[in-house]
């Protein structure tokens, strides 16, 4: 099963753990990062196997949840009296959390003690860059309306709670917060605007005029040119351009996803509030250290396991936005249908000083079915699995 394959992880993330320190193999490096791997990364690999082990798509009952909890506890407690911390470092040109990824992590931890697992920089300026920039090859991967929608107000209240119609056309907006459809990048989570390229958001001096007409215009045709009406600004220097690439790193694995993973277990089995020892923090303390370092204020006490899982799950899609977490996230929460079928954008029109928003919706996925829960096994692996055991070990659906 499943869950036996994750104990196996889990046994063998134990014994590369136990083994004594030394110059080779440590929660530090040595003279090489890259692709070198270290403790933590054991100590990260078996806190998200113990989260999986209980989700929703994994979880078969089998898996104890209170170990669960002291993994994913032992976890985040060994990496922080290790010397991993939160980056904190901001310019006058980026938040901390944009720093963050513009900053090189192979500098053996001298800088960056939040990354655990590092890879090499990106070229947003031209692979998921705007049009504005000469030499941009095509607009990449274009952030949703959806996405957008989930940023907070900066005050730490939802914008939008929800849809009112199928189409996501319709938003349920939280009118308490501040929110107005007429100005909505106003006053949201400073995240946010370390993530997104919107309408008149600016690229060091220069605008990015997404309006229908505009230089970095909406369109369906043209791959240069968003098809959403956002650009992806994570990971992108304003400086980048063909002849100096500045732009960030990706990063596999870092701190907050230990503190996520950690949050997600502890609010199922502890619940929301409960400290946990080991690590002597709650579910919230450790969405409101990552909350903190962005500039956000604490999530309200008071809410009810329902409730927290959803802000939970909102938390960790922006924290983790263009990350390559949400399409795991979602299938390990068996959400797709709910939160994938439909995605939106936004049109919008130039009237002299004043601008028109109109959203839109692009044809409905065809992957939010259960079966895409799990990938299909190959034919030919497949095939052998049947001939040596008599069995059909395709997963359901497929």
């Amino acid at each position: 099963s499943a869950v036996n394959v994750i104990r196996q992880i889990i046994k063998d993330c134990d014994e590369a753990i136990t083994v004594p320190d030394s110059e080779e193999f440590s929660y530090v490096y040595g003279d090489g990062q890259y692709h070198i791997m270290t403790k933590a990364i054991a100590q990260y690999l078996r806190a998200e196997a113990a989260m999986y082990a209980i989700s929703p798509l994994l979880g078969d009952g089998t898996f104890d949840q209170q170990e669960a909890l002291t993994i994913a506890a032992d976890a985040l407690s060994k990496l922080l009296s290790n010397d991993y911390s939160l980056w904190k470092k901001s310019s006058d040109n980026y938040s901390a959390y944009a720093l963050y990824f513009l900053t090189n992590p192979n500098d053996l931890r001298s800088a960056d003690k939040e990354t655990i697992y590092g890879a090499g920089q990106v070229a947003v300026w031209s692979n998921c860059g705007v049009p504005i920039i000469a030499g941009t090859a095509t607009a990449g991967s274009c952030p949703t309306q959806e996405l957008v929608d989930a940023y907070e107000m900066a005050n730490g209240q939802p914008a939008i709670t929800g849809y009112s119609d199928a189409n996501h056309l319709q938003p349920i907006i939280n009118t308490s917060s501040g929110y107005t459809e007429d100005a909505p990048y106003v006053g949201r989570d400073p995240r946010f605007y370390a993530t997104i390229f919107y309408n008149m958001s600016k690229r060091g001096t220069s605008y990015i005029n997404t309006y229908v007409g505009g230089t970095s215009g909406i369109s369906s045709t043209n791959i240069r040119y968003t098809c959403t009406g956002y650009y992806m600004r994570k990971y992108a220097a304003d400086a980048s351009n063909r002849n100096s690439n500045q732009d960030g790193y990706l990063r596999f694995m870092r701190l907050t996803d230990v503190y996520l993973n950690f949050a997600e277990v502890a609010y199922q089995v502890a619940g929301p509030y409960q400290n946990v020892s080991g690590v002597n923090m709650s579910a919230a303390d450790a969405l409101n250290a990552i909350r903190e370092r962005a500039g956000m204020p604490n999530l309200p006490t008071g809410l009810t396991k329902d409730q927290f899982e959803t802000r939970y799950r909102n938390e960790r899609r922006i924290e983790l936005a263009l990350e390559q977490d949400r399409f795991f996230s979602l299938r390990r929460w068996k959400a797709l249908g709910s939160n994938a079928k439909v995605v939106t954008g936004m049109r919008i029109t130039q009237n002299g000083a004043n601008y028109t928003y109109q959203r839109f919706a692009f044809d409905a996925r065809q992957t939010a079915e259960d079966k895409y829960n799990l990938y299909p096994i190959n034919t030919t692996e497949l095939n052998k699995l049947k001939k040596l055991t008599g069995n059909d070990w395709q997963n359901p659906g497929w």
